[in-house]
């Protein structure tokens, strides 16, 4: 099951986050951690934020949900080895609720 995993990496899927560059986002992530079985990369839906897209969710076991804002590929390497490999919240990266 997907959500037996250690880590969860959802990108949000709605029409919009998908021209906002999720898509891509969601195959990097997929590539490079194939080998990772730990983790699921797979999508959700609209995450409502669409001045910040993309977002992609990071759900580490026994957690609060983490969600990420405005991410570009070059940030999926930082977003891999900084919060999934070391648990360590990437805040200038970080989507708040005083986002506008």
């Amino acid at each position: 099951l997907k959500y037996d995993k250690d880590i969860i990496v959802l990108a949000g899927s709605a029409t919009c986050e998908n021209a906002a560059g999720a898509t891509k986002l969601l195959e990097l992530f997929k590539e490079k951690l194939k080998d990772n079985a730990n983790v699921y990369v797979g999508i959700t839906g609209c995450t409502g934020r669409c001045a910040k897209e993309p977002i992609i969710q990071i759900i580490r076991k026994n957690e609060l949900p983490v969600k990420y804002c405005s991410v570009k590929p070059d940030d999926v390497d930082k977003i891999i080895n900084e919060h999934i490999v070391n648990g360590k919240i990437i805040q200038e990266l970080l989507l708040t609720e005083n986002e506008k």
